[in-house]
């Protein structure tokens, strides 16, 4: 063969080869990769208080989830503005339907929420936005749910509550044949994840144990629990406010921030007000019926694929997390915010 064909040939093989390289390198994991990241996640199961033969007998019959895949790449979330979505959400029927909820269980929401230092009206709300009160716990199978979303693309979070779900079903904290949730693991009628479960579950009716999928004390002492311990909620206080900011402070507070929308800049509303942060229609935050030492963040929750007009505002709970893990989670505890309003006869801003 002469050398020049040699070479030519020897330059397509290889730009051959480096196109199959890259190409195996940029597919997306899918069912066939399931059972190697099994194996891997087994070798951490007894770090994460998972004994190997619950490991193995509990994920035996784990199946991969292409719904959850679907449903994780096309979140609303990330394509419709904050009022967009209130106004898929929170229907005028669903909304009368949370109203006659609410007075059919005010007095136990009432009293969780002294407990816990919660508000009736926001449990309740919570509970109607995760679950449609009972009627949209999902049907996917949770752990199958976790291990998909750990397998497919890693975090933390997925790793964690793919463990935590184990742990759940090894303990008989939860139901082995209908531990079922939404595509994303959430499960119950106030949709919690595994991890929050073991943090934040609460005994609301006495009987002795935590059941998150029929017993509504339990849903709402578990709600009022988690947002008292994870989002240091400050009873009376609105969940959110939407405010006017000024556009070079947006760029100054994303430029500071690790996350394209939420900002982590809880100060007093009076800070907020020094720097010309007003009410949506211009009034002064001083306006508000809200001591002006309480603590806000910032959250531009208008900013989409779609390029919508951005809208911003100031949370009162004052965790605010990386977006891309629980942009839902966020989205949904404004709309509780906004649902619990509604619940006593306010309108949304």
């Amino acid at each position: 063969m002469p050398l020049r064909t040699a070479l030519r040939t020897a330059w397509v093989a290889c730009a051959f080869c480096s196109l199959c390289v890259a190409a195996e390198a940029a597919r997306e994991p899918d069912a066939s990769d399931l059972p190697a990241c099994l194996a891997k996640l087994r070798k951490g199961a007894r770090d994460e208080m998972v004994s190997l033969p619950d490991f193995d007998r509990l994920t035996r019959g784990v199946r991969w989830q292409d719904k959850s895949i679907e449903h994780l790449n096309s979140q609303p979330e990330t394509m419709l503005t904050w009022q967009q979505y209130l106004d898929r959400i929170l229907t005028p029927s669903r909304v009368d339907r949370g109203r006659d909820i609410f007075v059919e269980w005010r007095r136990s929401a009432a009293s969780i929420a002294e407990r816990y230092g919660s508000d009736a009206n926001v449990i309740v709300a919570i509970w109607g936005i995760e679950s449609d009160f009972g009627s949209r716990m999902g049907s996917f199978p949770v752990l199958d749910s976790w291990a998909t979303l750990a397998c497919y693309r890693p975090t933390p979070l997925r790793t964690r509550n793919f463990y935590g779900a184990l742990r759940l079903l090894a303990s008989d904290r939860v139901p082995v044949d209908g531990f079922t949730g939404s595509w994303s693991g959430a499960f119950g009628l106030t949709q919690f994840i595994p991890t929050s479960y073991e943090s934040y579950a609460a005994d609301g009716d006495g009987d002795g144990r935590v059941d998150l999928y029929n017993s509504v004390p339990d849903a709402m002492a578990s709600a009022a629990r988690h947002l008292a311990g994870r989002t240091h909620w400050t009873r009376g206080l609105p969940a959110a406010i939407e405010v006017a900011i000024p556009a070079k402070l947006v760029g100054e507070l994303a430029a500071a921030s690790d996350d394209e929308r939420w900002v982590k800049a809880a100060r007093p509303l009076v800070d907020w007000a020094r720097l010309n942060v007003t009410t949506v229609d211009g009034q002064p935050l001083s306006s508000l019926d809200i001591p002006s030492s309480s603590d806000a963040g910032a959250l531009d929750s208008g900013r989409t694929r779609t390029n919508l007009p951005a809208q911003q505002q100031l949370s009162g709970t004052d965790e605010l997390q990386p977006l891309h893990e629980v942009r839902g989670r966020r989205f949904r505890t404004g709309q509780s915010g906004a649902r619990a309003d509604r619940l006593h006869g306010g309108q949304p801003a």
